[in-house]
């Protein structure tokens, strides 16, 4: 997992929107710094709850999340800043790619941190699993882009402090609105 996010993120750092150069590269995506997380979402008894929310609204926090879900589904996003989720419907044999926050500060907000959820099965009996590996960069790396100011330059682990402390204080991710130049 952590070759594939080396490349996509090769890919992406060379585009206009990122135009990194070799040093922020290897800083802003450190290949030994991955997450990999295995999450199951546990069959009901009874379909009396109509739509359990398995996870939350949420962005990741990481610079690219890459998820191999099963064929059960339950992922959704909400597309271009709307109220309406969009189901992602699952295809066997591929991996799902999303941006996370540090690739929407990388790129002066250019790329954009997907929001989403998980909507745990409706059937009753019915479980879902997926994987997902959280690409981060360097913990003392200074995230900023080139020429865009939007955020002030911050590290990861600066970002992930400010991520619990906010958790702890309001119950959410506040996320890059903390980090950002002009509210």
């Amino acid at each position: 997992m952590a070759r594939i996010a080396r490349k996509l993120f090769d890919a992406l750092a060379v585009s206009k929107e990122l135009c990194l150069d070799a040093e922020q590269r290897a800083s802003y995506l450190e290949e030994r710094g991955g997450t990999f997380r295995a999450y199951r979402y546990p069959a009901r008894d009874t379909a009396a709850v109509v739509q359990y929310m398995g996870m939350e609204p949420h962005t990741d926090s990481s610079v690219l999340s890459i998820l191999n879900q099963d064929l059960v589904g339950g992922l959704q996003v909400l597309r271009d800043g709307s109220t309406g989720w969009r189901r992602v419907r699952p295809v066997e044999g591929t991996l799902l790619v999303n941006l996370g926050d540090m690739m929407q500060a990388m790129s002066g907000d250019a790329y954009r941190s997907a929001v989403h959820r998980v909507v745990a099965p409706s059937s009753p009996g019915t479980e879902r699993m997926s994987l997902c590996y959280f690409a981060f960069p360097e913990e003392d790396a200074v995230i900023v882009h080139p020429s865009a100011g939007c955020y002030r330059g911050f590290s990861c682990r600066e970002f992930r402090e400010q991520v619990q402390a906010d958790i702890k204080a309001t119950g959410a991710k506040v996320g890059l609105a903390r980090f950002r130049l002009h509210p």
